[in-house]
């Protein structure tokens, strides 16, 4: 969300970005994320060494929240780029199908890229990295 807008004021200013790319994004009004709440506060906390999940982030998270309750994308004109994970979360939505857990930002082209939301940027990062590269290279 703060990248796109960014994007939108960098237009409005006459000095655009060259595009944007979402990393497995979601609107933030998509019924999708109720599906994944759980999983992913479970698997942020396993990741504590990285980031920590104390009350300050957790506070920082809920006034996110509150400040970005009812936006919506600018319009934007240059390309965007959305980096799709190809796996669940392991605890979110066993039986969903792809079309209704994948990320589902609107962007200009997507892009599926092994891992999950987490693993996509861990374990993956070398081919999450390599399909950013290739995108960009085609600008």
């Amino acid at each position: 969300m703060f990248a796109h807008s960014v994007a939108a004021a960098m237009e409005g200013q006459g000095t655009p970005a060259a595009g944007v790319v979402l990393m497995d994004t979601y609107l933030p009004y998509t019924t999708k994320l109720g599906q994944f709440e759980d999983a992913w506060t479970n698997e942020m906390y396993e990741r504590e060494e990285l980031v920590s999940m104390d009350g300050v982030r957790m506070s920082a998270m809920g006034w996110y929240v509150h400040l970005l309750e009812g936006w919506k994308p600018p319009q934007i004109s240059v390309p965007s780029l959305q980096v799709r994970a190809t796996e669940r979360v392991l605890a979110a939505a066993p039986d969903a199908d792809a079309q209704s857990w994948q990320a589902d930002w609107p962007a200009d082209s997507a892009i599926d890229v092994p891992g999950d939301h987490f693993t996509m940027m861990e374990k993956h990062a070398d081919t999450t990295a390599q399909a950013v590269e290739d995108w960009v290279a085609n600008l």
